[in-house]
Order: structure tokens, then C-alpha cells, then sequence
């Protein structure tokens, strides 16, 4: 039945009637079982594995080779912690003269494990003592010659946290690791504790724990047909990333995207969406768009990045998104001409409010007064807040000193001009080539 012993050190220790113990490996046609504590009985013709450090266990291969034959190939996944009994053959035919093909026999006692902590396999990002596949007691027969689908063992996963455990069975895998493709139920399964919810299916190998579904967290949702999951965060590309919309407190943007690179931190609370630079986010339904990384939490998104409006732009490293407006402590502003080929105005370093309903974007200086600058007419000046009104591509300069010395306001050009104004503002045009000041 082709099995052979390896005793450790080539030492076995006989005992009476030709029972005899030993430490090493048990080759058993395709499973080898390496441990410390065998015994062989001669009487029941078993080997009692009391101790098995890891069973290892070959299978014909998927391909054909060059010439046409299924080679055997070793299974990347080992199981361990195993207690059970091998049955070499029927008692009655030691000799081996009668043919008997269901054996060997092995018989599992008590639990065994299969875990996923090789560097090789995403880099040991999985921890044997809270990820590992749970086996329960089983038996398999026809060790020399069972078949690919013969591999099967019931079973739970135990996903370190990253979704309650459930009931599986470990398979053979394209990759030729132990692992299993499922579904969870329909109203998907609880991740990180509560975290957020994933749905459709699960599949792990040596590849890691991946999935083919959708995720909701907050008020997000993203389709992935590769999520990669670990203890600590979930990894994909997103097909499609979409946030809803919510008015009532906490709020959020309605925000969508494609081909989104996304990295959530569940014990942080914390995910974050990476833009394809070809695809930008389009969010406020289609009043705007972003273009950087979204931040999303339970309390509030958070950008850093551009927003793209159809003729301006604003730069900032953090944006405060609400359901219809977004604020922005320290941000950059530029106005476009009508053609879209020049800047008409732009200004650095101010606070920004931009409100959706009322389509207006308010702006306050953040030092003594922002420099403002008119690039078609090449003026420059110095004000303490304006105000911009989208649908009209209209700019309402204002400042909030009074008029006392020579100037409340001082444009720069070819020609220096200073201008004492008689009001608190200014109304200007923006694709006009020249301002009325």
C-alpha cells in the first residue's frame, strides 16, 4: 500500500510482538505525517499518530505536462497540531496479497489547523494565533490514489476579527493551497466588529483572503471584483465608489468614482479613496469634481486635493465636505476666462466656504489681505474677502477696512494705479478682458 517509515535517526525502539515506536515520517502514498511520537501496531496493522507536527500531502496536477501526464505536486498547505490512527491495511492481509484499495485509511481524532502566516503569502500578514481554518475530526481513505476533489474537509474560518466566524470546508485551490470559495448570506456579514458590511463572496488560498462583492461602510458603497482583506484594513480597486447623500447630521456629499484605489482602516476608522488621475470623483451631483484623496469617517469626509467647478478650481490639502456645502481653513482659488485657455483671477492662502444651494463661494483672507491677481490684465492687488457667484462666473471683492490714508485698495501693473473706492466693493466680470473698477 506503499507506505514507509522514516524513523528519526534511524532508530526505532521494538517492543513485544513486533510492536515498535519511533519518531520521523510516515509516508503514507500521498500524505507524509512528520511528528516525534508514532507507534506501530503490529496486531491491528495501524500507526497510532499521537503527534503530528504537520501532515503535507501531494495531488495530481491541474496542467498536463509535455507529455501528457498529470505529474504529482506538493500542496502549499500543511495541516497541523493532528492526532489520529493510520490504517496501513486490512489486518487480515499483512502480506499484501489481496488487493484492497480504500486503504490507507486516515483517521482523525481531535481538531487540526491550517494557517496562513508564511511570509510568501502577503507577507505574514496573518497572525496563526487569530487567522486560521479550524478542521474538524475526518477520515480519508484511498490515500495512494484519491482524486483532486477527494480533498475536503469540514469546518470554520476564524478571520482574526475580520468577519464572524462561519462554517466552511477547506478544498484544493487553483494555486494548489487548501482554501475554500463562499458566499455569505444575503444580508452579507458583519466586518471589523460592526464596522461595515460586506456581501457575495469570500474565497481564500494562498493568494490571502480576498473577495468578489461589495462593501458599505458609512454611507459608502464599493464594488470590488478583488477585495483584499486583513486583520487590520481591506485593500482594492473599486470598480465603482459611491457615497449617498445625508442631509441630517452627520452629513455627507453625494460623491461618485471609478477605478477608485481604496484603503480602509477599520480599527482608525478610517477609509480612504484614491482617484484613477483619468477619472476624477464626480460629487454634488455633477456640480463639481474632485481630484486627490477622499477621506471618509463616521463623523464627516474630508478631501485633499482639487475641486474642479466648469470654470474655476481649488486647491487645498484639507476640505471639510458636508451634504451641500464644503469648508476649507486654507485653500488656493482660481477663476478661468470663458475659453478656459487663461486664469482671469486667482488668489492664495484663504478661507473658503462654498455653498451648492445658494451657488456661492465665500472667502476670507487669512493674513493681512490675499493677494489677488488678474492675469489677463496683469494686476495684482490686496484684499480681505470676496465673494464668488458661480452661475454668473461674477467675483465680489470686498475689504474690511475703512477708508483712512491714501488707499484702501492698491492695484499693481504695467502702470500703477491706486484706486480709493467710495463703497466696500468692487464688481468685476471675469471673462471680460477688461474690469470695471
Amino acid at each position: 500500500q506503499n507506505v514507509v517509515v522514516y524513523p528519526l535517526e534511524q532508530t526505532v525502539v521494538l517492543k513485544r510482538n513486533r510492536d515498535f515506536s519511533f519518531g520521523g515520517v510516515v509516508h503514507a502514498g500521498r500524505f507524509d505525517f512528520f511528528g516525534k511520537e508514532f507507534t506501530f501496531d503490529y496486531d491491528k496493522f495501524t500507526v497510532d499518530l499521537k503527534n503530528v507536527d504537520s501532515l503535507r500531502m501531494t495531488v495530481k496536477s491541474i496542467e498536463k505536462d509535455v507529455y501528457g501526464e498529470n505529474p504529482l505536486v506538493k500542496v502549499k498547505t500543511v495541516i497541523e497540531k493532528i492526532n489520529g490512527s493510520l490504517e496501513i491495511d486490512n489486518p487480515k492481509n499483512k502480506s499484501g496479497r489481496k488487493e484492497f484499495p480504500n486503504y490507507p485509511i486516515f483517521n482523525s481524532f481531535k481538531d487540526s489547523y491550517a494557517y496562513y502566516d508564511k511570509k510568501s503569502i502577503q507577507n505574514g500578514k496573518y497572525p496563526k494565533d487569530k487567522f486560521y481554518f479550524h478542521l474538524e475530526p475526518f477520515t480519508i481513505d484511498s490515500l495512494d490514489n484519491f482524486s483532486n476533489e477527494g480533498l475536503n474537509f469540514k469546518g470554520e474560518m476564524v478571520s482574526a476579527g475580520i468577519f464572524p466566524t462561519f462554517k466552511e470546508s477547506l478544498k484544493l485551490q487553483p494555486d494548489y493551497s487548501l482554501g475554500f470559495v463562499s458566499k455569505t448570506p444575503p444580508a452579507g456579514y458583519a466586518m471589523y466588529g460592526n464596522k461595515g458590511t460586506y456581501t457575495a463572496t469570500i474565497n481564500l488560498s494562498n493568494k490571502g483572503l480576498r473577495g468578489d462583492g461589495n462593501l458599505k461602510y458609512v454611507t459608502s458603497t464599493i464594488v470590488s471584483n478583488d477585495f483584499l482583506f486583513f486583520p487590520d484594513s481591506t485593500n482594492c480597486i473599486a470598480q465603482t465608489f459611491d457615497i449617498k447623500e445625508q442631509k441630517t447630521p452627520p452629513e455627507f456629499p453625494q460623491v461618485h468614482g471609478d477605478s477608485v484605489k481604496v484603503h480602509w482602516m477599520p480599527l482608525k476608522d478610517v477609509l480612504y479613496a484614491n482617484n484613477n488621475k483619468l477619472k476624477k470623483f464626480k460629487d454634488y451631483n455633477g456640480q463639481a469634481q474632485f481630484d486627490g484623496t477622499l477621506s471618509l469617517t463616521p463623523k464627516q469626509l474630508f478631501g485633499n486635493g482639487t475641486a474642479d467647478f466648469s470654470n474655476a478650481k481649488l486647491d487645498a490639502k484639507l476640505i471639510k465636505f458636508k451634504a451641500s456645502v464644503f469648508d476649507s481653513d486654507t485653500a488656493n482659488f482660481s477663476l478661468k476666462t470663458v475659453d478656459i485657455a487663461t486664469l482671469a483671477f486667482s488668489t492664495d492662502n484663504v478661507n473658503a466656504h462654498i455653498d451648492f444651494t445658494k451657488r456661492v463661494g465665500e472667502f476670507k483672507s487669512n493674513g493681512k489681505g490675499s493677494i489677488v491677481k488678474f492675469p489677463v490684465n496683469q494686476y495684482i492687488c490686496f484684499m480681505d474677502n470676496f465673494k464668488w457667484f458661480m452661475d454668473n462666473s461674477l467675483i465680489e471683492l470686498g475689504s474690511d477696512k475703512k477708508p483712512a490714508q491714501q488707499s484702501d485698495l492698491d492695484l499693481e501693473g504695467p502702470e500703477f494705479i491706486s484706486v480709493h473706492p467710495k463703497q466696500d466693493s468692487l464688481r468685476f466680470q471675469s471673462p471680460a478682458a477688461r474690469y470695471d473698477l
